[in-house]
């Protein structure tokens, strides 16, 4: 009898022992992007990492993957939807083509009256609305994120107003939404991968580029250019993205040190682009670029068919709610 009860105890605690090691094992799951580590999407990413320690402690534990270790934007969403991969920090435009079309709203040319009044809209309800669109498609938007403030070089001209890119070419995302921006300012869209830029920027294979202003400076844009023109006609912005199922999976408190951890890392990323952008402007300055501060309200001005095309497209509630929500 008592070897019995011996047996039971030990039985007891080898279950307990294997309990308590199942609950301190973490649950693991992918994060990957595509920019450095030692970058400002990095910083935020990092930031997000010890966020969710504070709020989560041993319970989950992100495996991080810079640099497109694990491919593309593309192939990192495709991995978020068939599971492959937990999560992901996405540009807004190719979650846009890809998944929710509305989304292509936030990166309308002059829709924010700042980049604060941006930052602030889109971490209000309107912009939280927009993000649970993506539940139905298998994504869970934990939070917004940044890319930082886009500018236009020019190599051999200045821009001061519309009529300056009558007829230039200039390096445009492969996106409507840029394309038919450059279009309406009467300038030629020019398709082509950033690896190709900088000679083509020599040969004058293209008159200009419109960018991100530290991605200038990190690709040495500014070395085959001569000016840039400081003019934010649309604002990037980027989403941390993970598995809904993964997500739905988790219990209650662990999803929501997920979404302030990514709100967390979100707001690090504003913070770290907005300075990046400031340095590279000043880099490019000093550099000898002249720099142009164009009137907005002449771009402006130039809009209307970029809005004609896309209203039907996000709903002209949707525009209407984020204009409103900036008053």
């Amino acid at each position: 009898m008592e070897q019995a009860v011996i047996a039971m105890i030990a039985a007891v605690g080898i279950l307990g022992s294997v309990e308590a090691a199942t609950a301190q094992s973490p649950i693991k799951l992918r994060f990957a992007f595509t920019t450095a580590m030692d970058g400002p999407g990095g910083e935020a990413v990092k930031k997000m990492a010890e966020a969710l320690k504070e709020r989560a402690g041993n319970q989950i534990e992100l495996e991080i993957f810079p640099r497109a270790q694990l491919g593309g934007e593309s192939d990192m969403l495709a991995g978020i939807r068939s599971g492959s991969l937990d999560m992901g920090l996405f540009s807004t435009g190719l979650i846009a083509s890809a998944l929710e079309p509305r989304l292509q709203a936030v990166s309308l040319p002059f829709i924010w009256n700042s980049e604060d009044m941006f930052w602030k809209t889109l971490n209000a309800p309107a912009g939280r609305k927009l993000l649970d669109t993506l539940d139905s498609k298998g994504v869970k938007a934990l939070s917004w994120g940044y890319w930082g403030p886009r500018g236009i070089l020019a190599n051999g001209f200045e821009i001061n107003k519309p009529d300056d890119l009558k007829g230039r070419k200039i390096r445009a995302v492969q996106g409507a939404i840029y394309v038919k921006t450059l279009e309406a300012l009467g300038a030629n869209p020019v398709p082509l991968p950033p690896a190709e830029l900088y000679a083509a920027l020599q040969m004058h294979a293209v008159d200009g580029v419109d960018t991100a202003r530290n991605f200038m400076v990190e690709m040495k844009f500014n070395e085959v250019t001569t000016s840039l023109a400081a003019i934010e006609i649309m604002m990037d912005s980027a989403v941390f993205a993970m598995n809904k199922q993964t997500f739905d999976n988790l219990k209650p408190e662990l999803q929501q040190a997920l979404v302030e951890a990514a709100r967390i890392g979100g707001e690090t990323m504003f913070k770290a682009y907005q300075k990046a952008g400031q340095i590279a402007t000043a880099t490019m300055e000093k550099g000898g670029l002249k720099i142009t501060h164009p009137d907005p309200k002449a771009f402006e001005d130039k809009m209307k068919p970029v809005y004609d095309y896309f209203t039907p497209i996000v709903g002209a509630d949707l525009i209407a709610d984020l204009k409103a929500a900036q008053k």
